[in-house]
């Protein structure tokens, strides 16, 4: 999970920028809002958890890290080092929220169904995956950025390229891993639906939360 010490410090930047420095405080609220653990157990379970605890944080954290993205966004047009912050900010905030999504744990009931487990995790990590897009877009702009050395720009490219190592290396890990259950799919049986591995009806469960609060 990344967060804002993953960063340099920003020191005299702020008090030169004070849009910089309300991004920074909007970045650091949404950041701060951490995922509930899923109870991975049975369906019943999963749709509770959801409509009480994830979906209610997913609208708080969406909210927060669109907040965040507008100020950012307003900073990256004006260029200078305030941009190349902006850039890193908009790649965390992104990272952070693609990560939170790609771990949500599936109800442990549809793990014995290969398919509807690989339904399940191509739907969930179809949305992490955009985020995380998002996030390695980010960190290449800010990577890319041109600027003196020894500048706080300058330190802020050498982490965000570090940070676009892990979003790659994020994303090719999820690329195997939906290989991967592709493979099991193919090997496996012929297996008549049950009512224990039936997924959750569409909008009643976390994929629909998913769906309905798209993040941004």
């Amino acid at each position: 999970m990344p967060t804002l010490r993953d960063l340099p410090p920003v020191g005299a930047l702020t008090a030169r920028s004070p849009d910089l420095a309300a991004a920074w405080q909007l970045t650091d609220r949404a950041l701060r809002l951490r995922a509930p653990r899923a109870p991975g157990q049975s369906l019943a379970a999963m749709n509770r958890w959801t409509r009480e605890r994830f979906g209610p944080w997913l609208r708080r954290k969406t909210d927060a890290t669109r907040a965040a993205a507008d100020a950012l966004a307003r900073l990256a047009g004006a260029g200078g080092e305030p941009a190349v912050v902006a850039a890193a900010l908009v790649g965390l905030l992104h990272e952070d929220l693609g990560g939170a999504v790609g771990r949500v744990a599936p109800p442990a009931v549809i793990a014995d169904d290969i398919r509807v487990f690989d339904a399940f995790m191509d739907a969930l990590e179809a949305q992490a995956q955009s985020l995380l897009e998002r996030a390695r877009d980010a960190y290449e702009r800010c990577a890319r950025a041109q600027g003196p050395a020894g500048t706080t720009g300058d330190a802020y490219r050498g982490a965000c390229t570090t940070r676009l190592e892990v979003v790659n290396g994020a994303l090719a890990e999820m690329v195997e891993r939906a290989q991967a259950r592709d493979r099991a799919v193919a090997a496996a049986p012929p297996r008549a639906r049950t009512e224990t591995a039936e997924p959750a009806p569409a909008g009643a469960g976390v994929l629909g939360v998913l769906r309905a609060e798209p993040a941004r």
